[in-house]
């Protein structure tokens, strides 16, 4: 008779389990990676949005003439943390309660303050500094020569004071000057 044992019916199905629990444990990974990559990509776009949003105030202060590029739709502290969407023509909120400052994705694909979207995880915050001819940091818009910006989106419990992909933060920085 041609039949099979048991030790090798039961060496069959402990390869067979052993196979299937690998593979199960593999797709679990790669969806754990896929979405953690899907975070990293909307964390590095909304960082860089959030450095071209400023750039985008500079620039049309410079397209209205304005003698103090930095004097309309910057704040008057430097150093002090920001939020600024899509639509707007200034940085706002600028105060150290900004933590609790959401992004909220929108049907018509964008992501905003404006509560009435859903809820995302993420939350980004401008940071500017402001100097002088001098190089010397000031509060003075009307002597402001350079800003240096720093767009950075976490999506973790709080701001990390280290802004690494490993702490769920990315940054981006950048400097403006005055034509």
């Amino acid at each position: 008779m041609g039949g099979f044992t048991l030790i090798e019916v039961l060496i069959t199905i402990f390869v067979v389990a052993f196979g299937i629990l690998g593979t199960i444990n593999l797709i679990a990974v790669v969806a754990k990676n896929t979405l953690e990559s899907r975070d990293q990509i909307i964390a590095m776009e909304l960082a860089q949005e959030g450095l071209e949003l400023v750039r985008n105030i500079r620039d049309t202060n410079i397209l209205k003439e304005k003698s103090d590029v930095f004097s309309e739709g910057f704040p008057n502290l430097s150093d002090h943390p920001c939020t600024i969407d899509k639509d707007s023509d200034r940085l706002e909120n600028c105060n150290n309660n900004i933590n609790k400052k959401k992004i909220y994705y929108h049907s018509n694909g964008f992501y905003t303050h404006n509560d009435t979207g859903t809820e995302t995880k993420f939350k980004r915050k401008i940071v500017l500094k402001y100097y002088n001819d001098d190089g010397n940091e000031t509060n003075n818009l009307h002597e402001t020569v350079k800003v240096e910006v720093e767009s950075r989106v976490y999506w973790q419990a709080a701001d990390p004071s280290d802004c690494t992909i490993k702490n769920k933060c990315y940054a981006v920085k950048g400097t403006l000057i005055q034509y």
